[in-house]
């Protein structure tokens, strides 16, 4: 038999990990303790029908170590690193920190790590580990991080982690694992940090994380959790980020939160909910995010967010909301960001976001909305921020806006309006309108920089979008791409005196006098359909215009 049958004859043995070809023998292992005869030799790793070289090459002694040994760190890492042998040095003053990731270890044996007190971090990513058997990391007495991301553990087992006293952060994401025993990381006292992300987790027990006194994030995301006992985090009380997104789950207990108030930040977002008890979120006092997006919460009830006053960031987007009570935020004082797109709202009603007194950003894109009450934004008076784009919009009264006179950024886009009167928001600096049905826009808004009217019928331009009043107009970005502009007169220009970005796409135009931006110093960029007669001599005069061709 040649090597290549020996291979060959791995790939078709469910077991083999091993192969040893020595002397036309071949033998097949299926782990490489069991072949201790030849730990010197070469070794060939099977992962998913490929044949990976490993060179055998074992650590198991002090001096081995010790050649890779820079400064304070050992870098082990990329070495084809098969077996690690226990108790393989009985002192090691020197190193702090060591590197194994990118290795081809399976097993981690009891005591492998044995006496070595002095080592901080040990990180063990990416390699093929599928076993650590109990006692694994005594004599680690002093390590603050383990990294045992992206390998093969299925299960974690009560004792597996014991020894490790002064644990700070514990890395087991990107692996297989299905299944955590009680009181897994009861020994872990000094843990704050606990990444179990991209496994296959389903259920959260009561004990599964008994003993973290210290605790301050679990990351939790990208499983397949679909039920969390009520008692899982009670014991949490230092907890300050929990990451539960993107998993399975439908209902959570009223009393899952209870004891986590110091927690600031919960991600919920991705799961199948449903329904919110009214007192699921009471004892969040220190809450500042909360993100409850893209599940299937039609109704929120008025005392969900009673306790939430410390909230900074709510995100209740992609639910199936169609309704919100008056009083629904009234207690979220210092909330500053509010997401509320991709529901199903038609009306926004009197005072319905009242006691948001903090609010900069409000997003409410993408719902069903037709009618907005005079009074909606009632309260308002901080907002910059209002997106209100994707609409069933068709008319706006000018004094829903009286109340939120501070306006920065409007974006009213892909709506039905013929109108917009926009007169209270003297602040205003960015205005989206595009696709809407405006044949005709005049705005006593001088203060805008940024207008987009993309996509309306819009034939001629009215000598100026601006009722000047005497004032120049600030705008900088004018965007009137795929509108219906057959001809721009020479001086209609003229008033945009600081226009930097001009952009006409798509429109029926044939032809541009070469003095239509005479004035216009500031102007840089001109996007337009190469078909328009005059083009060139415009270039010639002006030089610092770059022209970007749509062709037709």
């Amino acid at each position: 038999m040649n090597k290549f049958e020996c291979f060959k004859l791995c790939l078709k043995t469910n077991k083999c990990k091993f192969v040893e070809f020595e002397r036309k023998n071949c033998s097949l292992y299926d782990s490489i303790v069991l072949n201790d005869k030849t730990l010197n030799g070469k070794f060939w790793y099977y992962v998913e029908n490929w044949l990976i070289e490993c060179t055998g090459e074992k650590i198991d002694n002090y001096d081995k170590l010790i050649s890779k040994k820079i400064q304070e760190n050992i870098f082990s890492n990329s070495s084809q690193i098969c077996y690690i042998k226990p108790f393989f040095v009985k002192s090691l003053t020197v190193v702090k920190n060591f590197y194994l990731f990118n290795n081809f270890l399976t097993l981690i044996r009891a005591n492998t790590f044995y006496n070595l007190v002095v080592f901080l971090k040990l990180d063990l990513s990416n390699n093929k580990i599928n076993s650590i058997e109990n006692g694994a990391f005594n004599g680690l007495s002093n390590l603050t991080s383990l990294n045992l991301r992206q390998n093969l553990l299925t299960s974690l087992s009560s004792n597996m982690f014991s020894g490790l006293i002064n644990l700070n952060e514990l890395f087991i994401n990107l692996n297989n694992i299905s299944f955590i025993n009680d009181r897994t990381f009861c020994s872990l006292s000094k843990l704050k940090h606990l990444y179990l992300e991209y496994n296959n987790l389903e259920r959260i027990e009561a004990e599964t994380f008994y003993g973290l006194d210290l605790i301050q994030q679990i990351w939790l995301h990208k499983n397949r959790i679909k039920t969390i006992d009520s008692m899982a985090f009670n014991f949490l009380t230092t907890l300050k980020v929990l990451k539960l997104e993107e998993n399975q789950l439908t209902n959570i207990s009223e009393f899952t939160f209870n004891k986590l108030r110091l927690l600031n930040s919960l991600e919920l977002y991705e799961n199948v909910i449903e329904h919110l008890y009214p007192d699921i979120f009471n004892s969040l006092i220190a809450l500042k995010t909360l993100s409850i997006q893209t599940n299937k919460i039609c109704q929120i009830d008025v005392e969900t967010f009673r306790n939430l006053s410390n909230l900074e960031v709510l995100y209740l987007s992609k639910n199936q909301l169609s309704y919100i009570n008056a009083t629904t935020f009234s207690s979220l004082k210092n909330l500053i960001k509010l997401y509320l797109d991709n529901n199903f709202l038609k009306i926004l009603n009197d005072n319905m976001f009242i006691g948001l007194v903090k609010l900069t950003e409000l997003s409410l894109e993408r719902n069903q909305i037709s009618f907005i009450d005079k009074n909606a934004f009632n309260g308002l008076n901080s907002l910059r921020t209002l997106d209100l784009r994707s609409n069933n919009l068709d008319y706006l009264n000018s004094e829903v806006f009286i109340k939120i006179s501070n306006l920065f950024i409007l974006d009213l886009g892909i709506n039905r309006l013929k109108e917009a009167n926009l007169t209270h928001l003297n602040k205003l600096d960015s205005l989206f309108l595009d696709s809407n049905q405006l044949s005709n826009f005049t705005t006593n808004l001088t203060t805008i920089k940024y207008l987009n009217l993309n996509r309306n019928p819009l034939v001629y331009l009215n000598m100026s979008f601006f009722e000047q009043n005497g004032m120049i107009p600030s705008l900088e970005t004018l965007v009137l791409n795929f509108c219906q502009l057959e001809f721009i007169h020479k001086d209609d220009l003229q008033t945009y005196t600081k226009l930097k970005d001009l952009r006409l796409f798509g429109n029926p135009l044939k032809y541009l006098n070469d003095t239509i931006f005479d004035g216009l110093i500031n102007l840089r960029s001109l996007r337009i359909n190469s078909n328009v007669v005059g083009l060139t001599a415009i270039k010639t005069k002006l030089s610092s215009l770059t022209i970007y061709y749509n062709e037709n």
